[in-house]
Formats: structure tokens, C-alpha cells, sequence
């Protein structure tokens, strides 16, 4: 039969589900990271980050970010993939000075170097969304599947219970 979904069923849908149902901002950017071992000394630190100026210096002058990635990147880095990253929501990347920087520059921009704890970061902003929240018809419709659902569990449960099955001599009860 069909599902009834109530304007009450949406409020207590926001309600349950409050803490995740406005989407973050996402950016989706190239990166070209430099690792520096933490144990590094000074003179290692200040080699890695003139190499990263140096790569940064030739994606001003016009060189492409994918083959600068392939070229440079950190073997652990996406640089197969020209330094795509997937996209990220604010508050979800791992490093704050990377966040800072995708957050903050404009779209087709190369950003500064960005010093991390983990080396050296120049990253690209391909596009940014902002974060949204779903309309009523999207959460009538997340609501309806929810109830379909516990609507089959409840069916699947009842005929399991009815049901006894056989399998050679084996005989399988509830």
C-alpha cells in the first residue's frame, strides 16, 4: 500500500537527524604535496620548501598541474590522478593550514606554499559548492524509504516466523 509521510514525520525527521542534515561546504582541489620526514633537520626543511617554491614558480608560469604532479608529488599523494583530490568538506580535512587555504583562495587559483607538519602543500581550487540543506520534498522522500523499509523488515520477520525450512535432513525452525 502506499506510505503516508506527514509534515510531522519531516519536523521529527530534522529533529533526528539535525547534527548531519545541512550539507558542509565542499571543495574539490588539485594538490601537490611535498613530504618532509618529521625528523628532519633545518637544512632538509629549507632544500624541501625551496623544491616546493620552484613548483609553484612553474605552475605561475603556465606548466599544468597534472604533469607538475606527476613529476613532483609525494609517491602517497594522488599524483596519477594530476593531484585530484576528492572533494572535501569544510571541517573534514585532516590538516588545518590545507583547509585554511581551500576554503580561502578563488576558484583556478594556485595557492601559496602551505607549510603542514607533514611537508609542503600547493593546492589548486577547482570548484567549491556551498553546503545545503535538503528541501521538504527530499526529506518526505528519505522518510518514505524509511518506512518502506521497516515495512519489508516487519513483512521478512513474519514470514520468517511462519516459516520452516528444510534442507536434506536438516530442518531450520524460528
Amino acid at each position: 500500500g502506499d506510505i503516508d509521510v506527514s509534515e510531522e514525520d519531516v519536523e521529527q525527521y530534522r529533529e533526528d537527524h539535525a547534527d548531519h542534515l545541512t550539507g558542509a561546504d565542499t571543495a574539490l582541489a588539485q594538490q601537490i604535496f611535498i613530504r618532509v620526514p618529521t625528523n628532519a633537520i633545518a637544512a632538509v626543511r629549507a632544500a624541501k620548501r625551496k623544491e616546493t617554491e620552484h613548483i609553484r614558480t612553474k605552475l605561475l608560469e603556465g606548466e599544468t598541474f597534472d604533469r607538475l604532479a606527476a613529476r613532483y608529488a609525494d609517491e602517497t599523494a594522488p599524483a596519477g590522478r594530476g593531484g585530484a583530490q576528492r572533494p572535501v568538506k569544510r571541517g573534514e580535512h585532516p590538516l588545518p593550514e590545507v583547509e585554511a587555504a581551500l576554503f580561502s583562495i578563488a576558484t583556478n587559483t594556485v595557492s601559496a606554499v602551505i607549510e603542514s607538519e607533514l611537508g609542503y602543500h600547493i593546492v589548486k581550487v577547482i570548484s567549491r559548492e556551498k553546503g545545503r540543506t535538503p528541501s521538504d520534498d527530499e526529506i518526505k522522500g528519505a522518510v518514505d524509504q524509511q518506512k518502506r523499509s521497516a515495512r519489508l523488515h516487519q513483512f521478512i520477520k513474519a514470514v520468517r516466523k511462519r516459516s520452516k525450512i528444510s534442507y536434506g535432513r536438516n530442518v531450520y525452525e524460528p
